[in-house]
Order: C-alpha cells, then sequence, then structure tokens
C-alpha cells in the first residue's frame, strides 16, 4: 500500500468538486464556440460566394469539427474525474468509519491499519487467572479482526488513488498551465510536519530551518547514508503473524501425516533517503527528504503431527536469522496470504 490512516484523514476530496465544475464549464465554452463557428459560416456564406468562400468555409468548418471534438473530450473527463472523486471519497469515509469505530471501542489504530490495545491485555492478563487470559485472548482476536477490515479498506483507498492520479494527469492538460496530479489533489503526499506521514513504507522529513527562496530544489549533491534504527525500541518490530498454512489442514487431519505452517515478523532497522522535494508551508518554499524504510524479516515454521487420532503435536522450527527484505516483498507477502495480517512496523 501507499496510503495509510494518517494521509487518508488529509484527503482534499471537495477538491473534486472543484475541478469537475471548470471543466463541465470549459466543456460548454467550447460547445458555444464551436456553434458560434457553424453561424458565422452560415452568415458568411450568404453574403460570400464562389471558390474563396468554398475555402475559407471548408476551414473554419474543420476548425469547428475540431472544437466539438474537444469539447466531447473535456466533457468526458469531466464525468470520469467526478466518478473517481466519488470512488476517492466512499474509500476515505469507509476507512474512517472503520478507524472511528475502533477508536470508540478503545482501541489504538496505527497509520498501517494496525489495531492494538496493549494496556488493555496487559491488564487482563495482570489478573493471572485462567477468566483473565481468555479475556486477553479475546482481546487480542478483535485487534486482529479489526486490523484486516482496516487493511482491506486501505488497499481499496489505495486502487482508488491509483484510477484518480490517471484521471487527474489528464484533467491538468485540460486547464491552461495546468495544475499537477498532486497539486490538485493536495495530499499524495502533502508532509505538514518535521516527520510527516507519506507513503507506508517511509516518511517525509521537511527541514524547516533552510527556508527556499522560489519552488526549485537546490543541486545536490544529497546525503545518502542510511540512517540506522535501533530495532529493539518499542514499535520497530511487529509482532509473530498467525500461522499460516504453507500446506493446507486437510478436512481428515487423520488422514495425512502432517501439515507445515509458518510464522513471519517484520521489524524496521534504518531509513534511506530516496526523494527530494520542495513544499509550500505557510507561503514558505521548504526542502523535504523522503526516507524509505530498510526491513528485515525473520521466519518461524513448525509441523503439526497428524499419525495419532486425535492428536495434534505441534513441532516448532528454529527461527532464521533476520532477512532483508523491501516493502514490494511485504506486499507481495500480504497477497499471499490475503486473509491474514502481516504486521509492518512503522
Amino acid at each position: 500500500m501507499t496510503v495509510g490512516v494518517y494521509s487518508v484523514k488529509e484527503w482534499a476530496t471537495d477538491t473534486f468538486v472543484d475541478a469537475g465544475a471548470a471543466l463541465r464549464s470549459l466543456h460548454e465554452e467550447l460547445a458555444n464556440s464551436a456553434a458560434d463557428v457553424s453561424r458565422n459560416v452560415d452568415g458568411l456564406l450568404s453574403v460570400w460566394h464562389g471558390s474563396t468562400a468554398e475555402a475559407a468555409s471548408t476551414q473554419l468548418f474543420t476548425h469547428r469539427d475540431g472544437l466539438d471534438r474537444l469539447s466531447v473530450e473535456v466533457g468526458n473527463l469531466a464525468a470520469r474525474l467526478g466518478r473517481s472523486g466519488e470512488e476517492l471519497s466512499n474509500a476515505r469515509t469507509h476507512v474512517l468509519a472503520l478507524v472511528g469505530d475502533a477508536e470508540s471501542a478503545g482501541f489504538a489504530v496505527a497509520d498501517d491499519g494496525r489495531v492494538s490495545a496493549a494496556a488493555r491485555i496487559a491488564a487482563l492478563e495482570a489478573s493471572g487467572d485462567a477468566v483473565g487470559h481468555g479475556a486477553a485472548e479475546e482481546v487480542r482476536n478483535q485487534c486482529q479482526a479489526l486490523t484486516l477490515e482496516i487493511v482491506h479498506a486501505l488497499r481499496r483507498a489505495d486502487d482508488a488513488v491509483d484510477q484518480v492520479e490517471k484521471d487527474l494527469a489528464a484533467a491538468a492538460d485540460a486547464f491552461e498551465g495546468g495544475d499537477t496530479p498532486a497539486a490538485l489533489l493536495g495530499s499524495l503526499p502533502s508532509p505538514t510536519g518535521s516527520e510527516s506521514i507519506g507513503p507506508a513504507g517511509g516518511y517525509w522529513d521537511v527541514d524547516y530551518s533552510t527556508p527556499l527562496p522560489n519552488d526549485q530544489m537546490p543541486y545536490g549533491p544529497y546525503d545518502t547514508s542510511t540512517i540506522a534504527i535501533d530495532p529493539e525500541a518499542e514499535g520497530n518490530t511487529g509482532p509473530w503473524t498467525a500461522p499460516l498454512s504453507i500446506v493446507e489442514d486437510p478436512a481428515n487431519p487423520d488422514a495425512i501425516v502432517a501439515t507445515a505452517q509458518t510464522q513471519y515478523r517484520i521489524r524496521v532497522v534504518g531509513a534511506t533517503p530516496t526523494d527530494h522535494q520542495v513544499i509550500l508551508v505557510d507561503g514558505t518554499n521548504y526542502p523535504a527528504t523522503y526516507h524509505e524504510y530498510e526491513y528485515e524479516i525473520q521466519e518461524s515454521s513448525r509441523i503439526t503431527n497428524h499419525i495419532e487420532p486425535g492428536l495434534d503435536a505441534i513441532y516448532p522450527g528454529a527461527w532464521s536469522d533476520w532477512q532483508p527484505l523491501t516493502y514490494d516483498d511485504i506486499m507481495a507477502l500480504q497477497n499471499q496470504y490475503p486473509e491474514d495480517v502481516i504486521y509492518v512496523p512503522r
């Protein structure tokens, strides 16, 4: 995913209403201009005859046909932009509704959609009895179910963004000196703090100590060294996933000898500068740097024995060493297990 909860909250979906209205106005102006050409040609031919008049009328009709085609294209673009804006608005509403429900129920929601209730779980487990531990496990299950809903909603929002960006790119060409797609949307991404949330998988860092005289990014060289992040610090290592089946458990577990499952957990160990932009904050331009997180993954496998009827003995495998992976690798893993939650720190 390239969108998170925090960035979805900042989406300026009303912008599409204004852009669509501007395109519809342009569509009407073009249609009126084409009609004016037809009227002018009719009036001209009533008083002007001969080969020269015919040549002039042919050229004017060609111009009119061009205006007609452009009018239709702009009208179609206005309609497409309206549909895309509506889809984006619906996606935003759905994400915020799920987040609001989770927060109202006392859960915390991270930018990547992960839901937690650490204090509540700790309090329940502190009782030391079976009832408390059972209640804590129920809260964990609620967290996982809510996380799955929000992550899926964020994916739908991400798909909506992809379509809207295509429509905005076309819309920008229809405006004289047109706005860029990012300027029209205003939040893909729109860093507003010293460590603002950018696309998932990294963050924007705005250098407010270096105001710029214009909107041009200064020439490099830029620092490309990776910033080390302590994976042991709170929030930098995700929890283990639920057991993910490598071989699906059979309907009759006594029919085969064993099934295999694996679990993963991911940690962030660094951040590398990969992009530079200029942003405008309160009328002043500042340089901003996007840092892409450096991730590592650990795997733990287990085999479930089905040899004896009624026996489901578990033999856990050893944990693997931490291995590097990219954010695209994480998304591929999530796509491999679409119904399960892959926890991504930060």
